[in-house]
């Protein structure tokens, strides 16, 4: 699996069976490796620094978006072709792809409905599987899950604690019970905000490290550029001790 942050949230990870594109707004993509390997497109919601309308260009195999994209996509792009391949996931859905579908079948219906996120092994058969957590912002999270290990995209659900006021402590509570939904997985990577403007930019990521477990973290959403991210972040200390994290 490799993994690259392309810029704010924009992430591409490459596997041997499938590429993943994560809220792409701007900034490069990676030349792709092995073109006729599955690709697709994640946008977690519709805010205009986590999408842009260019990956509807995108050779793609499908686009899975957040269910509050839909209106945004019936106005702009009402001749959108292929509308068969878009999914519009709400929170708490589960969706997974067989690796073994016909081409036909798979630009028909790449995705079927599966029950829940099974914690065990993915069957032979199964390309990814995908569930979502509900924002505390606006739109999911993915949890997609690999033959080479789960990933995590928070999208904007995070702890957002801007000044600890009351608004703030709701939305800690909202972001702690969604975590809750996932407690005790183990991913491959995650992708969690560390925005500077916060006033405690790594709630986020020191919360989701108290229910899960990861071998790489990746800040995102920073709001700033890299070299003070780092700086911020290697002098924050609540991200003392946490260790495999790439900006």
């Amino acid at each position: 699996m490799q993994i690259t942050h392309i810029f704010h949230s924009g992430f591409f990870v490459e596997t041997e069976q499938a590429d993943f594109l994560f809220d792409w707004w701007k900034g490069t993509l990676p030349a792709r490796t092995g073109h006729r390997k599955p690709f697709y497109v994640f946008v977690s919601h519709s805010h205009g620094d986590h999408y842009n309308p260019d990956i509807f260009g995108m050779d793609a195999d499908a686009w899975l978006l957040s269910w509050d994209m839909k209106p945004l996509i019936d106005e702009r792009f009402p001749d959108l072709k292929d509308r068969r391949r878009l999914f519009f996931l709400r929170p708490h859905q589960s969706l997974m792809s067989d690796a073994f579908a016909s081409s036909e079948a798979s630009q028909a219906s790449i995705l079927q409905n599966a029950l829940g996120m099974s914690q065990g092994s993915l069957a032979p058969s199964t390309l990814f599987s995908v569930y979502t957590l509900a924002s505390n912002d606006r739109g999911v999270a993915f949890v997609v899950r690999t033959p080479e290990g789960s990933l995590y995209h928070a999208g904007d659900l995070n702890n957002w604690w801007w000044d600890g006021d009351a608004d703030d402590q709701r939305l800690a509570h909202f972001y702690h019970d969604e975590l809750s939904r996932i407690k005790g997985t183990h991913f491959a990577a995650a992708m969690i905000p560390y925005d500077l403007r916060l006033k405690e930019p790594g709630y986020g990521i020191r919360d989701f490290l108290r229910y899960c477990s990861t071998d790489a973290i990746y800040p995102m959403h920073e709001n700033a550029d890299l070299a003070s991210v780092k700086h911020v972040f290697a002098n924050d200390p609540l991200m003392k001790g946490v260790q495999n994290v790439y900006f």
